[in-house]
């Protein structure tokens, strides 16, 4: 299997891939030591660059830390789940806190 890059988004650390075999396309992430990389596969590979993918990678957070607990998120006017053995919901953790994995 081998995959060719087709595109890169200037404003993120993302490459647009194809693979070779089966022509499918993946938004893959920069290799980064400290970061856990994703490879999303695109359905329509036209609309790549406005593709948002924070949706894919706040299910990803909730995955990885095994789920929603039953406590509340402790910022200020959420009232979200917290995720287990965080005290943030996903959405906060993610976009205020910064946590990706």
């Amino acid at each position: 299997m081998q995959f060719n890059q087709i595109d890169w988004k200037d404003d993120a650390w993302v490459h647009l891939v194809k693979c070779s075999d089966c022509s499918q396309h993946w938004q893959i992430d920069e290799w980064d030591k400290y970061q856990t990389g994703l490879a999303i596969k695109i359905e329509k590979p036209e609309r790549w660059k406005t593709y948002n993918d924070k949706k894919v990678r706040i299910e990803f957070l909730v995955q990885n830390r095994g789920g929603l607990s039953d406590e509340l998120c402790a910022w200020q006017r959420c009232n979200n789940k917290s995720l287990k053995g965080l005290v943030y919901c996903p959405t906060c953790a993610y976009e205020k806190i910064g946590i990706r994995e």
